[in-house]
């Protein structure tokens, strides 16, 4: 039942933190209009405990870190104030367990992502209090965090601007935290427009002479423009751009090449799948991006909204075009030609 609870959370909690726009979310087969939150934001920390969804932290619409916390009462479609997360955080993690919300890592910095914590905070519904337990080994934002039985997964994120492989465990009878095996890459939510740039041209380049070759030859340009619009953007809202991360996620696309295709090396109908694949998370991450910069774009001159609107819908257009593509590849790669 937990991991049904955490999948609704989601799905409310994106659909209820638009402010004071009405947004959609799932209900069966169909979409219907719920409550929108009190505050509009970016970036939180969600978890459903019982008939309550509690949305934390993020970015509201000035462009400042928040505490503020909310929640969401299912069965009256109705939005409340709560108390406060102790700090001000943005990209934080959340689970439930046991009746309480756990929220675990994120930054702290006033309007960027930098001033990474460690901290894990517990809140009581009932007591309507926050309480700080053990901070976990590694701070870091932008993370993945589950429950699996009486233990909490912390797994990923960032720090510095460094993709993280570490996987931390708290146990929540012991209230000790206990280091896993790492990942074998590095992940965060924020390290792909320079590894998807790579990755469109080198899956144009090795398509060439193929019927996929000029279809892809537009999404690599598509992508690619994209990329120069994105660091124009967070040039204009006072992000800077971070060498290292870019060259981490390069890495990462580099090193994503070793797959199991058959072949260590050279390219086989498998690696096509796997490279479509791969631009398609790419393609999608980008649209929520782009998403998000328009649920702000009203603090931020620099952001115009048809601009934004655009760029989404270029983006379906490329996911289109993958979607096309990958039928024909999936049938030479698993049946043959």
């Amino acid at each position: 039942m937990r991991g049904v609870g955490l999948a609704v959370c989601a799905a409310v909690a994106v659909a209820g933190c638009g402010g004071e726009e009405r947004r959609e979310v799932v209900a069966g087969p169909k979409w219907r209009t719920l409550a929108p939150s009190k505050l509009a934001r970016t970036e939180v920390a969600a978890a459903r405990v019982g008939r309550y969804v509690y949305v934390m932290g993020g970015f509201v619409r000035a462009g400042f870190t928040s505490a503020a916390t909310e929640r969401y009462d299912i069965e009256r479609d109705r939005w409340s104030r709560v108390a406060n997360l102790p700090v001000a955080l943005n990209h934080a993690a959340a689970v439930a367990y046991k009746k309480h919300v756990y929220v675990l890592g994120g930054y702290s910095a006033r309007t960027t992502l930098d001033d990474e914590v460690a901290t894990l905070y517990r809140y009581d519904p009932r007591r309507d209090r926050w309480k700080q337990l053990p901070s976990m080994p590694t701070a870091r934002g932008a993370l993945a965090v589950g429950v699996i039985g009486h233990r909490l997964y912390a797994a990923g994120g960032a720090s510095d601007g460094r993709p993280l492989t570490e996987l931390e465990i708290y146990d929540f009878k012991r209230r000790r935290w206990s280091t896993g095996p790492p990942m074998a890459t590095g992940r965060e939510h924020l390290a792909g427009a320079v590894a998807g740039t790579w990755l469109a041209r080198r899956c144009a380049r090795n398509n060439a002479g193929t019927r996929y070759a000029e279809p892809l030859r537009g999404v690599a340009d598509a992508v690619a423009e994209d990329r120069r619009t994105l660091e124009r953007l967070m040039t204009a809202v006072g992000v800077a751009r971070n060498p290292a991360k870019q060259l981490s996620a390069l890495a990462t696309e580099r090193l994503s090449r070793l797959k199991l295709n058959g072949r260590l090396t050279g390219y086989s109908p498998l690696s096509r799948i796997v490279e479509f694949d791969g631009l398609s998370a790419g393609i999608n991450g980008k649209r929520a991006l782009w998403l998000s910069l328009l649920q702000v774009a009203d603090s931020y001159p620099a952001l115009r909204p048809e601009e934004l609107r655009r760029l989404i819908e270029r983006a379906d257009e490329q996911l289109e075009t993958i979607q096309h593509l990958r039928e024909p590849a999936s049938v030479e790669a698993f049946v043959g030609t």
